[in-house]
């Protein structure tokens, strides 16, 4: 059996190499002479591709032998002997600069690679051009004795002399034609691919990745080694405060090049932190934004643990506090961020302003919604007291979309709306296509949970077109699980699914466990209510276990929460449902209440304690239930749209003949499903005052509801 592919694939796959420009300058071998040459390369794609390259320019017989005995010279490995092979036809004045390439990861954007490398004609930043012109008059002696003196005190001289003395020994034997030259002979053997990149003039020089593999080890110049590492961070790090900043303005152009650059940007940051260079933690924080539009979450990881050494530096905790954030992990975050706010004191500044709104995210996400509110408005608060450059525009655009999402939570939709509205007014003020996107997917949740699907619908495909044309993939699968949702909802059975499934592939490949486990949970439901109660089964166990791993213990106890739900009512089910159910229950123990919604378990618990006729415990979970639930802070905001009903049936308690006009309001609920709510109500209004007895059967909304009616009669 070969190693690569088999031996008629491997020569069809040569054959259709050959036929590619350019045309070849000797006959093209028979199959079994290209059949005999490739077993030398045990049939591997690779280094087929290398072959072909080579049989356009070469006799075969001369390819042949020289082929046979690189082989010999390097056994086991086809993939060196194919580029030993390519790298015949390079001549020395060539081969001389290649090993300088062997720093960059896969490859580079081709203004990086002679920014690094040195090997040809490059547009230098404007300030070190500057600098370099300013020595070389130094040097010249065009510039008076004062300026000089001032110069050579300046604290940043002796720096920029060595900067300068690095690149000069790099550019040492080069000048502007020797990229040139080196391309058109890697591009001739094929050790060398330009992409184009969308948007960019510049293409990617796209490295062999054998050759890159080898070329490191033949440069022996330790110093030289060293000087390119440090070129390689200094200059990435160049390229990522570019990034940054840009990336609001013109992301179509930049997170290409984003993309393409990756590697050498994480490669270039852990250098800048094991040389413990003083613009690292900046560094990390420039690359950061961009591992998390792309869904790095291991990368991510890396960068964070190296963080932890930065115990006393505000840029390094913050964005720590932001990755734990964007990992679930609100509570680690929020010390973070509490413990920076105390640092930075009551000055007006933007740190402040930023990490106020980042506390108040935390707050939100744990459920403490008024604390969170509170934050972010003290946080806009400060930044409209800040200088109204772009960068504050944008931290305020942020922070009223950060708003807008703990009001719609508290169910202050009215509020929650004109938050998003002035968020996505800001975002078009700048220009910035991002904030576009995510304002628009948040009206459309908003729209949502109001139950207007269609406006919901369109605007969740406007974010999801938007995040597209980024490559975020992350937030391409909050988008696509949204509109999952919003097909469900209208019963678009195979539309949800195919929505759901994807998202869940995406944040499988980023290694989002979480993401995807929620994803799997909403297919349980979807599968759930479209019939399908065994696959409902699967979905959630899945879940759980992605929750499990993801460590994600909200989304864990809501899937085991959901399967007690479902095996309830399963025949054989009900033991482990109480079991679940329980497992659940402890676990929501243990978190903030408001973020736990403690009382859906109750109610399940209940329901559980009713099918094995235990009426006491029943009860009791009621009871748990109805108190819990009173006590969560979104429940007064529930209560709002019930307001005038519960005032009705209040006075009806007092003036008979306002229970007659209550018979409209009882016909029009017992429509909308509010049977068992008009049967308690009727039973108080006749005199019943035992709030167990009111209350038995009702579930959580229709308690809430009755509770308001007890107490407004009590008070």
């Amino acid at each position: 059996m070969s190693k690569g592919l088999y031996p008629a694939d491997a020569v069809d796959y040569c054959l259709e190499l050959l036929a590619l420009p350019p045309t070849p300058t000797y006959p093209i071998p028979d199959k079994s002479i290209l059949e005999s040459l490739l077993r030398l390369l045990d049939f591997h794609p690779l280094s087929i591709q290398g072959l072909a390259t080579e049989l356009k320019h070469r006799w075969h017989d001369q390819l042949g032998e020289r082929l046979e005995a690189l082989v010999k010279a390097t056994p086991n490995n086809p993939l060196l002997a194919s580029l030993n092979l390519s790298l015949d036809r390079l001549d020395d004045t060539v081969k001389q600069w290649l090993p300088r390439l062997g720093v960059f990861q896969g490859g580079a954007m081709e203004d990086m690679l002679l920014k690094v490398t040195g090997l040809g004609q490059v547009d230098e930043d404007q300030e070190v051009a500057q600098a370099r012109q300013l020595f070389q008059m130094m040097e010249r002696g065009e510039l008076p004795e004062e300026l000089v003196q001032q110069l050579t005190q300046h604290e940043d001289y002796a720096k920029a002399v060595e900067y300068l003395a690095k690149t000069n020994n790099l550019t040492e034997g080069a000048d502007e034609n020797t990229w040139n030259e080196v391309k058109q002979a890697l591009q001739a053997t094929g050790l060398i691919q330009l992409e184009a990149v969308r948007g960019n003039t510049v293409p990617y020089i796209k490295i062999h990745p054998t050759l890159l593999s080898v070329l490191w080890q033949h440069l022996g110049d330790s110093n030289l080694k060293n000087e390119l590492i440090q070129g390689h961070y200094q200059q990435y790090y160049q390229l990522s405060d570019y990034l940054y900043w840009e990336d609001s303005k013109n992301p179509e152009t930049i997170r290409p090049i984003a993309i393409q650059e990756l590697p050498n940007l994480l490669f270039a940051v852990h250098n800048a932190l094991d040389a413990q260079d003083e613009k690292a933690v900046e560094f990390v924080d420039k690359i950061n934004r961009f591992l998390g539009y792309f869904g790095q979450n291991k990368e991510q990881k890396q960068l964070t643990q190296r963080l932890q050494a930065f115990e006393d530096d505000y840029l390094a905790q913050s964005t720590m506090g932001e990755t734990l954030w964007s990992q679930g992990r609100y509570a680690e975050a929020e010390q973070i961020f509490r413990r920076l706010l105390q640092q930075l004191g009551e000055d007006i500044s933007y740190q402040r302003a930023l990490t106020l709104d980042r506390l108040g995210r935390c707050l939100g996400n744990q459920g403490k919604a008024e604390e969170a509110i509170t934050y972010h408005r003290q946080g806009i608060t400060v930044a409209q007291q800040l200088e109204a450059t772009d960068e504050v525009k944008r931290l305020i655009g942020m922070m009223q979309a950060d708003l807008g999402d703990v009001l719609r939570q508290t169910g202050d939709y009215a509020k929650a709306k004109q938050a998003y509205e002035a968020s996505l007014k800001n975002a078009q003020g700048l220009g910035d296509t991002r904030m576009k996107a995510v304002a628009r997917g948040q009206l459309g949740t908003l729209a949502y949970v109001q139950g207007n699907l269609s406006e919901a619908k369109q605007r969740y495909k406007e974010a999801l077109t938007a995040f597209q044309s980024l490559n975020e993939s992350a937030s391409e699968a909050v988008f696509l699980h949204q509109l999952g949702m919003v097909y469900q909802d209208t019963k678009q059975w195979e539309a949800a699914e195919t929505f759901y499934r994807n998202a869940a592939q995406i944040d499988v490949n980023l290694g989002n466990l979480n993401g995807a486990a929620q994803t799997w949970g909403q297919l349980a439901q979807l599968c759930k209510y479209s019939g399908k109660p065994q696959d409902a089964e699967l979905w959630y166990r899945k879940a759980i276990e992605g929750f499990k791993q993801a460590g994600y213990k909200v989304g864990l106890a809501k899937s085991l929460q959901n399967l007690a739900n479902l095996l309830k009512d399963k025949e054989n089910g009900l033991n482990e449902a109480q079991n679940l159910a329980e497992e659940a229950l402890a676990i929501k123990q243990t978190l903030d209440p408001n973020a736990a919604y403690i009382w859906k378990i109750y109610q399940i618990l209940a329901e559980i304690a009713d099918k094995q006729g235990n009426k006491d415990a029943a009860r009791s979970y009621r009871r748990l239930m109805r108190q819990t639930k009173w006590n969560a802070p979104v429940t007064q905001y529930e209560l709002q749209q019930w307001g005038d009903f519960i005032q009705r049936v209040v006075m009806a308690t007092q003036d008979a003949g306002g229970r007659e006009q209550l018979e409209t309001d009882f016909n029009n609920l017992q429509q909308r499903g509010y049977t068992a709510l008009v049967a308690a109500i009727r039973l108080f209004l006749n005199g019943e005052r035992d709030e167990d007895i009111i209350c038995d059967g009702l579930d959580s909304e229709d308690s809430t509801i009755m509770m308001a009616i007890i107490n407004g009669v009590a008070e």
